[in-house]
């Protein structure tokens, strides 16, 4: 870590605890730094910690609360709390580092909090191309982040057994990336942390399994409304013989502005025992979709049809989904049935 510590110009540091051993978030850590004495060049260093499952914990200078800040170069100090928890931090214009517990500290200046214009107008210059709605799906669950202005990022998460939160966090900037770490603690120990590239180079999220991360963009040309593989095992826990073949698998999908549109929906009809689709076009099974292009989510309901004591009977399938970048990933729900994924792309 190299350059002068910028305490006076930036006085506050955002970063993250890492697991070693999983290399995942595993909490943040907010580093306040006072003005220093001219005369003493002691300046007052707190530390706020939040680990994943844990308590709040307050940590302040070893020696009163205070320490002298280095003119011509980083600062190392050593923080204590009220319980014995303890932690050492190097700060600097090279950003936050150090080490809590079994923890490793990493993080950056907030040049947000700059009383320096021109640091502040650089920070949101770095990150205007990310500034909006960023979608997040993984195996376990999916997070929509919008990110505002100052790097104010709010993050939505919705698991896949349910859980529900909201989180509000700090962007941290660098030279060539930005991140934004992400932990949910009421009902689930989820941590990670979204990597956002400055220049060019793939979006990441470190910590979650098999995950895609990307702007919200807009459809691309000839897309489509698509159901997953899985799909027939789901289609074959309702009553009765299902019609498979009538599935929306290809129904073609366009965007107007910013609403989603998708064929009139055609008819399937049972005529004395016998199957008539010559009016089901292109999209048989009554598929509608609305969107929001603020956040990317789309949502939507079609239908499953299958013949039981010689009728036609149809169930109505309920799906849910966001954009990222130029594909649509979602799911579609039959109550007490189960579950299949979907795609549009």
């Amino acid at each position: 870590m190299e350059g002068a510590a910028p305490a006076g110009v930036a006085n506050e540091y955002n970063g993250y605890l890492v697991d070693t051993n999983g290399n995942v978030v595993a909490g943040t850590i907010q580093l306040t730094v006072g003005k220093p004495n001219k005369k003493t060049g002691l300046a007052a260093v707190k530390a706020t910690v939040i680990p994943v499952g844990g308590k709040k914990l307050t940590l302040k200078a070893a020696e009163k609360g205070k320490a002298k800040v280095a003119g011509d170069g980083p600062t190392t100090v050593a923080l204590v709390g009220a319980k014995a928890d303890s932690c050492s931090v190097t700060f600097g214009a090279k950003g936050l580092s150090g080490h809590y517990g079994k923890y490793v500290i990493e993080g950056a200046r907030n040049f947000f909090t700059s009383k320096n214009k021109s640091e502040q107008t650089k920070a949101n210059e770095l990150i205007r191309k990310w500034l909006g709605a960023v979608n997040v799906i993984w195996d376990g669950g999916s997070i929509g982040l919008t990110v505002a202005k100052k790097g104010k990022v709010k993050a939505t998460v919705v698991l896949k057994d349910g859980t529900k939160a909201t989180v509000n966090g700090q962007l941290l900037v660098g030279e060539e990336w930005c991140c934004i770490p992400v932990f949910v603690t009421k009902k689930a120990k989820v941590a990670f942390t979204i990597w956002l590239p400055i220049g060019s180079g793939e979006v990441e999220a470190e910590g979650l399994d098999n995950a895609v991360v990307g702007k919200v963009g807009a459809l691309g040309a000839n897309t489509a409304f698509h159901i997953g593989e899985d799909g027939a095992a789901l289609w074959s826990k309702l009553a009765g013989n299902v019609l498979t073949d009538y599935l929306p698998d290809g129904v073609p999908v366009t965007q107007k502005g910013n609403k989603w549109v998708v064929p009139k929906a055609g008819k399937i009809t049972l005529k004395k025992g016998v199957l008539d689709d010559s009016k089901a076009g292109a999209n048989p099974s009554a598929l509608k979709l609305t969107y929001k292009a603020k956040d990317g989510s789309f949502k939507g309901t079609f239908k499953v049809y299958a013949v039981v004591g010689g009728k036609l009977k149809a169930t109505t399938v309920n799906v849910t989904g966001v954009m990222v970048g130029d594909v649509g990933y979602g799911t579609a729900t039959i109550k007490k049935v189960g579950s299949a994924s979907v795609t549009v792309e």
